[in-house]
């Protein structure tokens, strides 16, 4: 699976699609498109990734299956990362810091507190 089925709403998306491809043969693809209008307005970064999910799911099905990939669905998919781009561009995310005495840490250290701090520890 092209995604954690521990989202339910993108596992019940696949499930249904799934079954429509093993009862028809065919899935129509255009009516799970997300609404791209709805999204370009609400621009928080939760619910574009959650529909960057849907078209990512949506695409993958279709490449797999030998399903028509729209063009539709192509253009709001790339539209729906450029927007969480632009979002995450224009934010400002604090760095992640040291919880003893707030260095900077690397944003993909595993520990919360820094080298010097955990040196001084032992």
């Amino acid at each position: 699976m092209p995604f954690d089925p521990k989202r339910v709403e993108v596992f019940s998306l696949w499930k249904e699609l799934s079954l429509q491809l093993i009862y028809t043969r065919q899935v129509e693809l255009e009516p799970y498109i997300p609404d791209i209008d709805a999204l370009c307005h609400q621009a928080d970064l939760e619910t574009l990734e959650n529909s960057y999910r849907l078209y990512d799911l949506l695409y993958y099905f279709a490449e797999r299956f030998d399903q028509t990939v729209s063009q539709r669905l192509i253009t709001e998919r790339k539209m729906v990362s450029a927007l969480m781009m632009q979002l995450l561009q224009s934010t400002r995310l604090s760095p992640k810091t040291c919880r003893k005495c707030h260095r900077p840490i690397a944003w993909n250290s595993p520990y919360r507190i820094c080298r010097h701090c955990a040196e001084a520890r032992r």
